[in-house]
């Protein structure tokens, strides 16, 4: 019996043995994966859909979602939509970017563009495509969006003002071209469609802060095309707003009335937009004094633009030329043409001024003749100026303005070869050698500029004549003034004053600048004057 419970004890000794560690350490694995899982599970991002049209350079798994170059989701799957007609992709956003997905938010893909606008998208060509994200401002959350085909021309966090312009312009813009102030870049193209009604382009532009304070009343817009080359009124006209309108041209603007901030920029009808800068200075002219110009037969070099002229100083433009009610009085009336100027004064002296003109013109005193702005174009501006006698310029009306006849021009040419033939006439006997050869010396430098082809030839001939006839002059008040030669000379001498006044601008301009006798001057450049003048 002894024995027997001996051996039930050492058995039920061997049975109570301890469980073994071995089997502790899948437990644990299985304990922390599910830790983990859940972990993962709980702080994972929502899970969103992007249908896009295309799904070129997008890759499941690598492809980031992007906002401000920080990655916040990644492209998880790449399929087609039911009706296999654009790509459905679906994106796991990061964790706390809930705000961001806003009903109203925007993506685009990222990739490299060459484009109207420029080139963009570089940084793509060894990180390759990406997503970006743009946040909305809408509370109400969404989970599918649409991708963008291209990529917006403003973002959403951007402040300032929108308008919207018509144009009948054969030029277009495109969205993303810049809108340059004095060749500051102060806003953008957002979009461009084609008014199948009417032809016309309707734009709308964004102005960023602070630089809608610029706007008002008096701003005219208008396209520039990259470099424009002109022929104008003037002469050769290049000019370029900036940089950015250089590569791919863009809007411009400026206030060409004056600085008249008290008078807001109306901002909720649409705003025309000119196809270049004269098409805007003109109509800028039209709310100046407006003045109508009859000139006899022929319209010459006068064009829109051309420059309006009193006592060499320009005071405005040439709005329209010609400017008929109808083309049918083109027809019935071909004595005079009209044409419609603009006097650009807009401060406080506006009413003075109109005033004056009133008077002249009641009294015939107010006289209009053409001139030339270089030596190259003739007869391509409008000079005013005051007669002496009453009555010496009468005044007519038309369309409800003053109307003044211009005389008919005379050209500088001309005008020498008849002062030519009066100093052959003068009998020169009697008179000294010295003041013989400063005539001739004169003469032969009139002459070789009336037989002159060469444009550069005549701008040298120019200062040799200038100082030929100074010399005869300073020569000449040696004489007796009541002698028979300086009788005869008299007439002459101041028909040759005449010319030489009226040549006087180009000589001025040939030593302040000579390019501008052949290009034209700058727009409202005065030509500073010697001292003493």
């Amino acid at each position: 019996m002894s024995e027997e419970k001996k051996v039930e004890g050492q058995s039920l000794t061997r049975r109570k043995r301890r469980i073994s560690l071995a089997w502790l350490i899948p437990v644990l694995a299985a304990v922390v994966t599910a830790a983990l899982l859940y972990k993962n599970t709980l702080e994972r991002g929502p899970e969103i859909e992007i249908t896009i049209a295309s799904a070129a350079g997008i890759e499941a798994g690598k492809t980031l979602v992007k906002m401000r170059s920080v990655t916040v989701g990644r492209v998880e799957t790449v399929r087609l939509d039911r009706n296999f007609s654009k790509a459905v992709l679906t994106v796991r956003m990061e964790p706390g970017t809930e705000p961001l997905l806003s009903e109203d938010s925007r993506f685009w893909l990222v990739k490299p563009r060459v484009e109207s606008a420029g080139i963009s998208g570089l940084d793509t060509l060894l990180s390759g495509s990406y997503l970006q994200i743009s946040k909305g401002s809408s509370e109400k959350r969404a989970t599918s969006f649409e991708a963008l085909d291209e990529p917006p021309a403003l973002l959403s966090d951007a402040h300032g003002l929108t308008l919207n312009f018509y144009s009948t312009s054969r030029k277009r813009l495109s969205p993303g071209d810049p809108v340059v102030y004095r060749g500051f870049s102060v806003g953008s193209v957002l979009s461009a469609k084609l008014n199948v009604e009417d032809g016309t382009v309707l734009y709308s532009v964004f102005i960023a802060d602070p630089y809608v304070k610029l706007l008002n009343a008096t701003t005219r817009f208008w396209i520039t095309s990259g470099i424009d080359f002109s022929l104008t009124t003037e002469g050769l006209e290049v000019s370029a707003e900036s940089v950015d309108s250089i590569l791919r041209g863009g809007m411009a603007f400026d206030n060409l009335e004056g600085e008249f901030a008290d008078r807001p920029l109306k901002t909720d009808t649409e705003i025309e937009l000119f196809g270049s800068y004269a098409e805007a200075a003109a109509d800028a002219v039209r709310s100046g004094l407006l003045y109508v110009v009859l000139i006899d037969g022929d319209l010459y070099n006068i064009r829109q633009g051309a420059g309006i002229y009193f006592n060499s100083v320009k005071v405005g433009e040439v709005i329209e030329a010609p400017w008929f009610g109808s083309y049918r009085e083109l027809f019935e009336n071909t004595s005079a043409l009209p044409v419609l100027i603009g006097l650009n004064i807009q401060d406080e002296s506006r009413a003075v001024v109109e005033k004056i003109i009133a008077d002249r013109a009641a009294s015939g005193t107010l006289c209009a003749s053409l001139a030339s702005a270089n030596i190259i174009s003739g007869n391509n501006r409008i000079n005013l100026s005051f007669a002496e006698k009453s009555g010496q310029c009468p005044v007519t009306s038309y369309r409800g303005h003053f109307a003044f006849m211009a005389t008919a021009p005379v050209s500088i040419d001309d005008r020498l070869n008849a002062i030519s033939e009066s100093l052959a006439q003068i009998d020169l006997s009697g008179i000294s050698s010295d003041l013989r050869s400063s005539l001739q010396a004169f003469t032969g430098a009139m002459e070789a500029f009336t037989r002159s082809n060469d444009e550069i030839e005549r701008l040298q001939l120019l200062p040799r004549m200038t100082t030929a006839f100074t010399n005869f002059t300073t020569m000449l008040t040696s004489y007796d003034k009541h002698s028979e030669f300086y009788g005869k000379m008299e007439g002459t001498l101041n028909e040759i004053r005449s010319v030489l006044n009226d040549l006087k601008p180009a000589l001025m301009q040939l030593g302040q600048k000579p390019q501008s006798l052949i290009f034209g001057a700058e727009p409202n450049e005065v030509i500073p004057k010697a001292q003493g003048e």
